[in-house]
């Protein structure tokens, strides 16, 4: 498994947002990655001193770790049973501590592909929990584990009631789940209150990233990016680059997806959040509102849609942003080296194209 670098592009944009500019460095690589591998859950994995890659493959059913200076790799096995429950999502922690996350409970490896321990959720059910469920999908809701408590971060919804109802949003986002006792909690963090007073169609997403100490979390219709810290038990709202609320959603047209679709392509949308450890910085992906109809009478959609980088720095303070134009599959992207890898559009298997984002904050 390799990274082959193919070309060298340097663009510097700056975007001056009050005292700081933005340059960016721009490489394009490819990333040869084999039959099954599913790029929504690739993962930077950090232990050994060595900074690898994981993902999830699914034909072989295991969890690929891959060095990017050779071509080495190790498998690690997904067990199968129905007692586990199906599978959902995994973390690779350390060399002892390989998280694979089913429905009813928690496997850890070690890895030499060896099972380490077995722990069910005996102390969750969807009655007992106000009927709601913990999910974890590699693309939109990250594993996190809390390594001095001890205990994981789950996302969590009720499964009764469709996200495009109010009430879909009336109930905390997030329980810990303790691996001392087998108990969960849920964190003080919920939907901001317009949620309960106004739909937004499609853009209830939730997006979120660990950085130990705090974890940094960004609702779809919200300019904010939210922080929540630990150890106060507490959650922060740092302004951004976007400036304008999601406008609200008729909900009479639920069922309608042409105009859900449309209320998308018209609104800012946040996504996906990134931690850099190395540069000590937050990333926040926005998708920037477009007209519907062009100048030409053509007509826009989604895909039509550019992404804004927004950079904060390692506490939720805004810097800048840029513009990174369309044709980014950012939902993929990872941190690695203290760059952002973002896929592109045109990806196949054993080819896939990769923009090699540097970013360099500094003063006007």
């Amino acid at each position: 498994m390799k990274f082959i670098q193919l070309l060298i592009v340097l663009i510097f944009f700056q975007s001056c947002n009050g005292d700081k500019k933005i340059a960016i460095n721009k490489e394009l690589q490819l990333i040869n990655l084999i039959e099954g591998d599913i790029i929504e859950s690739i993962k930077t994995v950090y232990f050994d001193k060595n900074k690898l890659l994981s993902i999830h493959n699914d034909e072989m059913n295991c969890i690929r770790i891959f060095n990017i200076n050779n071509d080495s790799s190790i498998n690690i096995e997904i067990p199968i049973d129905s007692i586990y429950g199906e599978f959902r999502s995994f973390l690779v922690h350390s060399p002892d501590s390989i998280f694979i996350k089913y429905e009813f409970s928690i496997i850890i490896k070690n890895i030499k592909d060896e099972i380490v321990s077995i722990i069910p959720f005996k102390g969750f059910n969807i009655v007992n929990n106000n009927n709601l469920i913990i999910n974890d999908f590699d693309l939109y809701a990250p594993l996190i584990y809390l390594p001095q408590e001890k205990s994981f971060i789950f996302r969590q919804y009720p499964y009764d009631i469709n996200y495009l109802d109010l009430d879909f949003y009336n109930f905390p986002v997030f329980c810990k789940f303790s691996l001392l006792d087998n108990t969960f909690k849920n964190l003080n963090i919920r939907y901001p209150n317009k949620y309960s007073k106004e739909s937004f169609g499609g853009a209830g997403g939730l997006y979120y990233a660990n950085s130990h100490k705090y974890l940094f979390y960004s609702f779809s219709p919200c300019p904010e990016l939210y922080k929540f810290s630990f150890s106060e038990d507490k959650e922060y709202i740092h302004n951004t680059s976007r400036e304008d609320s999601m406008t609200p959603f008729d909900l009479n047209n639920k069922n309608n997806m042409s105009l859900i679709f449309e209320h998308i392509t018209t609104n800012d949308i946040s996504l996906k959040v990134l931690i850099d450890n190395e540069n000590k910085l937050i990333y926040r992906f926005l998708w920037k509102k477009i007209s519907l109809i062009n100048k030409d009478n053509t007509f826009n959609s989604i895909g039509d849609k550019d992404i804004i980088i927004e950079v904060f720095d390692e506490n939720g303070k805004y810097l800048c942003s840029t513009n990174l134009g369309k044709n980014n599959l950012w939902a993929t992207a990872f941190v690695l080296n203290g760059s952002i890898y973002i896929a592109h559009k045109d990806l196949k298997l054993n080819h896939q194209k990769y923009d090699k984002i540097s970013v360099n904050v500094s003063d006007n």
